[in-house]
């Protein structure tokens, strides 16, 4: 069989039709294609074969788009039956809950529903009898001995229900009327203010010719006049049960409960059982903050006799009068306090009470008149309260700052065992004495910085060309000694040395031909640095991360001593006030943008802070003229501050006047 007269096979459900193979014809190419000029039996043949392949062609094409036609029209089919489902389903749910809701609503037409409830009385909460049940102005119903209604028939929604019953107020309230699922009924109590009222009247007798002025009457929640005599005439007063209270500082309180009747109501006379309270404010010693954690152990009393306030004000209340009491009060970060206290009748004072921070401060006494007299060491609450000697060690160089809050220790230097200044610690609390350096070999003069727990040493060193001068670093123990510096002319000494609170830099100056050179000394890295030279130098202070150095200088231009400031890292060397007069400049602790210092301006003494990157100034003290300020140093985040009347201290960060430690303090500044 002719391949051309082979029949097309059908391709498979979801399989591509094979192309089947095409034969192509042999075509003379002639010019033109022009056959007129061939014989006719050759002209016969090419038109035969022609249309051979022409016929082929179209059977192919016939068969491809009968394939692609019957698959387009399955997957049309499918998806058509999708959409048709999915249009249907949305529409059944649609309809169902069409159903559902008209139900819903339906039922509550064809089923009612019933509104119960009780009504009681606001005041005793005894049920109303014969109450009316009034819906859109018609009475529906009408409770019973047990103050209970019914009202069905209701449909579903809002309704304006009013009740009124003799010797009440009418209340009126909206309800909503619903059912929850086949429980056909709602449920909605009411509660009547009665409108019959009485007065009440009566007088309190005193013990004495005390003016009725601050005590208080209170009938419910209201509270009523006394007149000053004691007597007392309230009209006004709802019928039933009240709570009757008398509140006083001078007499016992009252407190029951009585039955008004209509009418005039006559108390007999009630006398008064005197009492005291103890009242007073709960607010911090130094910074002046509220203290609500506070608590009172008082002996033979209740603790709800206790009362706190959130403004901090306090109240002991109802005490015998002429009894003494003793008295305990604690709160947490605050020294407990022990009171006795003697009641006398109405408000009564603590004598001397505080809520004073928990810490301790260290100060100097002279215990004599005598210039010569000893001088001793004492620790206080920072209000000077129990105050004890820390010891009566009379070489203990007064001197030094104490730094002791943290860990209730002192230290200080002292020369007891021999003639090393060297560094010992004191523990406040069990009185032991500790030596904190114990190798001394090449010590000769030292200095002691308490929180790096280092020693700056300055040694001799006898040479054939004289006596030269070193500067060396130790732990406080006396170990791990590193050199700093060796002056090589002998008549060249150490002026200043300092070492950071971190130990990593030491600062130190010496004087050659009146010009002063200042260094600083990394002890990581052993290097170097001249911060700066001149004249009037004085180094003030390093910073807790020893980056900056504060001192001061003479400007050579103005001639007039400036305070500066040198960055370790950058070598900028600032000038951050010209013609200095402040005293003590100091970095606040912790805090190495600020600056604390004091001065004498118009008269006045004060403290001021100074913020280095605004370079903003702040008087952070308001002191009358009769104080005068002579040092000030910092023990964690508080500031003391010795004056002609004595040691005050403040918290930098919240500053309040006049917080006297002691007026006893020896002024060392004269030693």
């Amino acid at each position: 069989m002719d391949a051309d007269n082979q029949p097309q096979k059908t391709p498979l459900a979801g399989e591509l039709p094979k192309e089947p193979e095409t034969v192509k014809p042999t075509i003379v190419d002639l010019p033109g294609k022009d056959l007129s000029h061939l014989p006719s039996e050759v002209q016969l043949s090419i038109n035969m074969d022609k249309k051979k392949n022409d016929t082929a062609a179209a059977s192919i094409n016939s068969t491809n788009n009968k394939v692609l036609s019957s698959v387009l029209k399955k997957d049309f089919s499918k998806k058509f039956f999708k959409i048709t489902l999915g249009f249907f389903v949305v529409f059944a749910l649609c309809f169902l809950a069409f159903l559902l809701i008209s139900a819903a609503r339906l039922d509550t037409k064809i089923i009612k529903i019933t509104l119960f409830g009780t009504v009681t009385d606001l005041i005793s909460g005894d049920p109303v009898e014969n109450a009316n049940i009034i819906i859109n102005e018609q009475t529906v119903g009408t409770t019973g001995a047990n103050g209970q209604y019914s009202i069905p028939g209701l449909e579903h929604g809002p309704v304006q229900v009013t009740v009124k019953a003799d010797g009440y107020d009418d209340l009126t309230e909206e309800v909503m009327v619903s059912r929850v699922l086949l429980d056909y009924t709602t449920k909605k109590d009411f509660q009547l203010k009665s409108s019959l009222t009485g007065v009440l009247s009566g007088k309190f007798i005193p013990n004495n010719g005390h003016r009725f002025v601050d005590d208080t009457l209170m009938i419910g929640e209201k509270t009523y006049k006394i007149n000053e005599d004691g007597t007392f005439q309230i009209p006004n007063i709802q019928v039933g049960e009240a709570q009757f209270k008398f509140i006083s500082r001078s007499f016992k309180d009252i407190s029951q409960q009585i039955n008004v009747a209509a009418g005039l109501n006559q108390i007999p006379e009630i006398t008064l059982e005197p009492a005291g309270d103890i009242v007073g404010e709960l607010k911090s010693y130094i910074k002046e903050d509220l203290v609500l954690n506070a608590k009172f152990f008082v002996e033979n009393i209740l603790q709800d006799q206790v009362d706190i306030a959130e403004d901090g004000k306090f109240a002991v209340k109802e005490l015998d009068v002429d009894r003494n009491y003793k008295i305990r009060v604690t709160a947490d970060g605050y020294k407990s306090r022990d009171y006795d206290i003697l009641i006398r009748q109405g408000e009564n004072q603590l004598f001397n009470f505080r809520l004073v921070e928990d810490g301790v401060a260290i100060y100097a006494v002279r215990t004599g008149t005598a210039t010569n007299s000893p001088i001793k060491l004492f620790s206080s609450d920072f209000d000077g309260a129990n105050r004890n000697t820390v010891n009566e060690d009379s070489k203990i160089d007064v001197l030094s700052k104490f730094y002791s809050i943290e860990d209730q220790k002192l230290y200080y230097q002292s020369t007891a065992e021999g003639n090393l200044n060297l560094p010992y610690s004191y523990n406040l609390n069990t009185k032991e004495l500790s030596k904190l350096t114990f190798t001394t070999t090449d010590l000769k003069t030292i200095t002691a910085n308490f929180v790096a727990k280092k020693l700056l040493n300055i040694y001799q060193v006898n040479q054939s060309g004289g006596a030269k001068y070193g500067l060396q670093l130790f732990d406080i123990d006396g170990s791990n000694k590193q050199d700093v510096k060796l002056i090589d002319q002998p008549s060249i000494r150490f002026d200043q040395y300092k070492v950071s609170n971190n130990g990593r830099i030491v600062a130190y100056t010496y004087t050659i031909s009146n010009n002063t050179e200042l260094y600083l000394f990394n002890t990581v890295s052993a290097e170097t640095k001249l911060a700066m030279s001149g004249s009037n130098i004085k180094i003030f202070d390093i910073s807790q991360d020893g980056n900056l150095l504060l001192a001061s200088r003479r400007n050579q231009n103005t001639g007039l001593v400036d305070l500066v400031l040198f960055n370790y890292a950058t070598n900028d060397l600032r000038t951050l006030k010209e013609n200095l007069k402040g005293s003590d400049y100091q970095f606040v602790k912790g805090d190495n943008n600020k600056l604390i210092f004091f001065e004498e301006r118009e008269s006045n003494w004060n403290i001021y802070t100074f913020t280095l990157d605004r370079s903003q100034e702040e008087r952070i003290t308001s002191l009358t003229p009769d104080y005068e300020i002579k040092d000030i140093y910092q023990e964690s985040n508080l500031l003391f501050y010795l004056t002609n009347r004595g040691l005050l201290v403040l918290d930098i960060s919240k500053p309040k006047n006049f917080k006297l430690v002691s007026d006893t303090v020896l002024d060392y500044t004269t030693l």
